[in-house]
């Protein structure tokens, strides 16, 4: 799977062969922070999970991390998706964070990371 960015904020979704992609959940995140600032997830996704100790899961072993990507997957739906525009909740999907608010502005000069799990797993750093 690859992520192209497109502008500001519109981000492309690639399968291999241009297959399409299921996604489960989409976060950004800043580099320098460790929580979403903004998080969606699929309508289809029933369990919204949050681990604690995030600084600890960046050294977790592979195995860990697989077992943790196969319980969240198993609780999610996913829906298609080719394409998204950062603080644009696309249909069949529903924002996480932030809860009761429109997603932050992206700061320039920040540097931040779009995580992407679904039918394949990617991230992307970008500076805004």
């Amino acid at each position: 799977m690859k992520i192209v960015r497109h502008g500001d904020a519109q981000f492309d979704f690639i399968g291999v062969d241009s297959n399409a992609i299921r996604a489960d959940s989409i976060g950004v995140v800043r580099v320098s922070g460790g929580a979403p600032i903004w998080w969606i997830v699929s309508d289809e996704y029933t369990e919204t999970w949050i681990p604690e100790g995030g600084e600890e899961l960046v050294g977790a072993s592979a195995e860990l991390g697989c077992e943790m990507v196969r319980v969240f997957r198993a609780a999610a739906g996913g829906r298609t998706l080719s394409r998204i525009t950062y603080g644009e909740v696309p249909i069949g999907f529903r924002q996480i964070t932030p809860e009761h608010a429109s997603a932050p502005s992206l700061e320039r000069g920040i540097r931040y990371v779009l995580h992407f799990v679904g039918s394949d797993m990617a991230t992307f750093e970008f500076d805004f």
